[in-house]
């Protein structure tokens, strides 16, 4: 190639791709107006000669009009491109300025992830945070109120805002772990928190955006009655009285679940409820049956009444794997009949209820010759304030074999006669993890024989306690 093929190659009309082709046209229509303007100009001075001077003139106008004409095209073209051209700009402008919004949004996000006070990571089975930089203060522990949220994606479908927890704990740290089931699929999953505790002040917001497969799980929770409101703590009742027993399961899961075969050995007869068809997320279903008390639950004492039921998870799922649930059992004390023997007997022994806490007494017929006398009978010792931190429950030992404690009616722990000091089996129960107002402390004492021959006997105490508000610091 010689030096000018290759001079005409670099020349801008020559140049491959978008911009050399848009250049070359161009060109060409300027070419193209100009070969018409000289095919007219050598137009005019024949036809001037063999016409005349009216024949030229109309054959200048032509060329002028086709010319104009040429020329309106090209300007039309230009300015339809410059419109193409600018249209693009913006998207890349609208573009680039949702990039550094998103840039933005996740920084702040990474920021708050790592701020001063809470360290969050989020996934599709838990929540952990990890608290920091707050004070330790004797007797008042640091208190935090935490939300759950869940966004189904794409929007718009439905948000579910879980009723906010309180997390307390002693010291300048601590590490809660949330268990949860994110939506199945696309989901935002986000937790809030609030905290104005010991003089440390401040919040969050995280939310995570998740992509979650299928989470199969369920709670379980029974309840019983004797002619009054359901409950899961234990009720004294008489022999020939009738207990409603409530079993309510709860799918806590992401994936629709099927219940079957529900049993409850405390039913005397088959339980009523269910559903035929599968439960969705966040759904219930209820089982309800009954039992008469007899003489052989007398004789037994207190007994607990577990429920049990199967949960499938949807079909087409993997794995398609059976769960089994066992819920803690209700306590009944049955205490007897209630009715008047036939002939009245030398010793009897009637229950009481005052404040709330059970007393036994023992007296004598008046016909026995024999004084009357008071047995004793444990208490049950607990916090008479309002309290934030851990406080002691105990019972008086004297005669007593061991204690179950219970609050709310969850158990605690088990104390025998080997852990008594200064008359008292004591315990202590770090009362933070409560929530803010009255709750119910009981305690299953097991007496000790009087003899090798006499059997154990059963007692119940239980009170109110009160878990103070948090306290409000204003600065």
């Amino acid at each position: 190639m010689d030096g000018r093929a290759r001079r005409q190659a670099r020349r801008p009309g020559n140049a491959r791709g978008p911009q050399g082709t848009g250049s070359r046209v161009r060109l060409n229509r300027v070419l193209a107006l100009a070969i018409l303007a000289i095919l007219a100009l050598a137009a005019l001075a024949p036809a001037g000669q063999a016409s005349g001077p009216e024949s030229s003139e109309r054959a200048a106008q032509r060329a002028i009009q086709t010319a104009q004409h040429l020329a309106e095209r090209e300007a039309v073209h230009l300015q339809r491109e410059a419109i193409r051209t600018a249209k693009k700009e913006v998207k890349a402008v609208n573009k680039a300025e949702r990039q550094a919004h998103e840039l933005s949004r996740e920084a702040v996000r990474l920021a708050n992830k790592v701020s001063e006070h809470a360290t969050v990571t989020i996934g599709c089975t838990q929540i952990v945070v990890k608290y920091t930089g707050f004070l330790a203060v004797p007797d008042s522990p640091n208190a935090v109120s935490e939300k759950v949220v869940f966004r189904q994606l794409p929007a718009p479908l439905l948000t579910f805002v879980f009723a906010p927890s309180i997390f307390g704990f002693d010291g300048t740290e601590a590490t809660t772990t949330i268990p949860i089931a994110a939506p199945l699929g696309h989901s935002s999953v986000g937790i809030r928190g609030k905290f104005n505790s010991n003089g440390v002040k401040g919040s969050f917001n995280i939310r995570e955006p998740l992509i979650c497969g299928p989470n199969s799980q369920f709670t379980m929770q029974t309840t019983q009655s004797l002619g009054g409101p359901f409950t899961t703590e234990a009720i004294p009742g008489s022999v020939g009285e009738t207990v409603d027993y409530q079993t309510v399961a709860t799918n806590t899961g992401n994936t629709p679940l099927t219940f079957t075969g529900f049993s409850d050995p405390g039913c005397d007869s088959m339980p009523a409820g269910g559903s035929a068809g599968s439960i969705p997320p966040r759904g219930s279903i209820t089982f309800v049956c009954t039992h008469r008390l007899t003489e052989a639950d007398k004789t037994a004492g207190v007994f607990a009444n577990a429920a049990g039921v199967t949960a499938t998870p949807a079909s087409g799922e993997t794995p398609a794997v059976p769960i089994l649930h066992t819920t803690a059992g209700v306590l009944v004390d049955p205490i007897g009949s209630g009715e008047e023997p036939s002939q009245p007997p030398v010793t009897t022994i009637t229950k009481t209820v005052t404040n709330e806490i059970t007393t036994s007494s023992v007296s004598t017929n008046a016909k026995s010759g024999v004084a009357s006398s008071k047995t004793s009978s444990p208490s049950l010792r607990g916090p008479k304030k309002c309290f934030r931190g851990t406080f002691t429950a105990s019972v008086t030992s004297p005669g007593v074999s061991n204690v179950t404690f219970y609050v709310d009616g969850h158990r605690v722990v088990r104390r025998t006669s080997h852990s008594t000091s200064n008359g008292l089996i004591s315990i202590r129960i770090n009362g933070a993890k409560l929530k803010a107002g009255v709750h119910r402390l009981l305690a299953k004492i097991t007496m000790t024989p009087t003899s090798p021959t006499a059997k154990a006997t059963t007692a119940s105490r239980s009170m109110k306690i009160r878990r103070c508000a948090t306290t409000t610091h204003h600065s």
